[in-house]
């Protein structure tokens, strides 16, 4: 804009009026062009910025760990349902009042380090357990069933909407831990617990699944609650409905992402700064805002008594972090290996194949982890099966649940199929190969 204003005053051949009209321009003008330049530049550099800090500072770590060993002053992992560290406590009248409603009672959560095919074997089977309850005056021989305990799915369900109502990406969270809970529910009593009688433990016998139960199980991940008041006081916005509110996240730590709780029916918008966040909303008052921190990685102390921290983290490349900003999908086997090998967990696992299958296929080994994500346009009984087939050297009980997670994220990819797992070990492989040969 410079450039060409001194162009024309160049051509002006009145000297008096050329110097007249370049006193005007610099005065004013020429002013009001480079704030605008300077404003446009800034404004540039907080959009890249922003993006920057989005990209990698919302990677959610899962663990698991006895009761007894959470650590409540633990600066990465935390509970994922806070109660889950307090003793487990029996309302006896309660109790006693659904069973002669004919109605269930919890009695705890039970976690099962079994295989995802054991575990899902377990849930569907009618199967009715026997157990013994102890008081401080007797002893009651109950019956129990087991169903899938949902509390956790919940809790991610939750997160993926503070995700989406914060505009931040949502990745499937790698969860295996969470996914084999169960509930044990009672369902019958030999006889009535007396008046006043206090619950001092409870015994179950889950016969051939007994040995894969893990009692006070605790699911962790580096999400903690936070509280953060509003920097300075709100300031009109444009439109004369909403208010900027500036949260200072200096005293938190900036290396960390941040999810401001919101409702359902927020309209506004929420932008992550270097060191602070502002809020755009219909409140006039300076308030407390309740936050998700997402804690960022730390080396030191991650696991609890040999339980893996998983992670939901990608490679930090470039061909990653370009993929990510397109809004198509290149529907090949090579993108389904970049999509897959992008993450870090799936680095012991190997991509074989996949195949298209006629709907209401049952060949698949693994679940979805977003189940709670539904495509409102297709209809799940008219979509195709995508199998995808992966190998491993030396399978466990994760092994797949770990499968699960990347099949639920190339689920978002692929709307358009049902897309399932299937573990293929290298010995099956190998056996395949060598029938294949002795036929020919």
């Amino acid at each position: 804009m410079k450039d060409m204003i001194i162009e024309r005053l160049s051509k002006i051949p009145n000297l008096e009026e050329r110097k007249l009209l370049k006193d005007i321009l610099n005065g004013v003008f020429v002013g009001v062009v480079g704030y605008n330049e300077e404003m446009f530049q800034k404004l540039t550099r907080e959009i890249f910025e922003e993006i920057r800090f989005d990209e990698n500072r919302y990677t959610i770590y899962t663990s698991l760990a006895e009761r007894n060993e959470v650590d409540p002053i633990h600066e990465f992992l935390y509970p994922m349902l806070p109660e889950d560290i307090k003793d487990t406590e029996y309302e006896v009248k309660e109790m006693v009042e659904k069973l002669e409603n004919k109605q269930e009672y919890r009695l705890m959560k039970l976690f099962f380090e079994c295989d995802y095919l054991i575990f899902k074997e377990m849930l569907t089977g009618a199967e009715s357990y026997t157990g013994k309850i102890v008081t401080n005056k007797d002893e009651y021989t109950i019956k129990v069933s087991l169903r899938q305990c949902l509390e956790y799915k919940a809790c991610i369900e939750n997160l993926y909407g503070n995700f989406t109502r914060n505009g931040v990406v949502w990745t499937t969270i790698n969860s295996p831990y969470v996914h084999k809970f169960a509930d044990v529910m009672l369902t019958g009593l030999d006889k009535p617990i007396g008046k006043g009688e206090q619950i001092k433990e409870v015994q179950i016998n889950l016969l051939k699944y007994d040995s894969y139960k893990k009692e006070n199980m605790v699911p962790l991940w580096n999400i903690e609650n936070l509280v953060l008041p509003s920097l300075t006081f709100p300031v009109p916005a444009m439109d004369q409905i909403n208010f900027q509110h500036e949260i200072s996240l200096s005293k938190s730590g900036e290396e960390h992402g941040y999810l401001v709780i919101l409702d359902e029916e927020f309209k506004g918008y929420v932008k992550r700064n270097k060191d602070s966040m502002t809020v755009c909303a219909p409140v006039p008052d300076i308030t407390d805002w309740k936050i998700l921190k997402v804690t960022a990685y730390r080396q030191a102390n991650l696991s609890y008594a040999g339980y893996e921290v998983m992670s939901n983290r990608t490679e930090n490349s470039f061909l990653n972090r370009y993929a990510r900003q397109q809004t198509s999908v290149i529907r090949t086997k090579a993108e389904l290996y970049r999509i897959i090998s992008s993450f870090e967990i799936a680095k012991d696992l190997e991509f074989i194949d996949f195949k298209i299958l006629n709907t209401g296929n049952n060949q698949g080994e693994t679940y979805q982890m977003d189940s709670f994500l539904t495509d409102g346009i297709r209809e799940e009984n008219y979509k195709k099966t995508l199998l995808l087939e992966f190998t491993t050297e030396e399978a466990n009980y994760l092994t797949r649940d770990i499968i699960s997670f990347l099949v639920s994220e190339i689920q978002q990819y692929f709307p358009e199929y049902v897309c399932k797992g299937k573990l293929l070990l290298k010995s099956d492989l190998q056996e395949d190969k060598d029938k294949e040969l002795s036929e020919k």
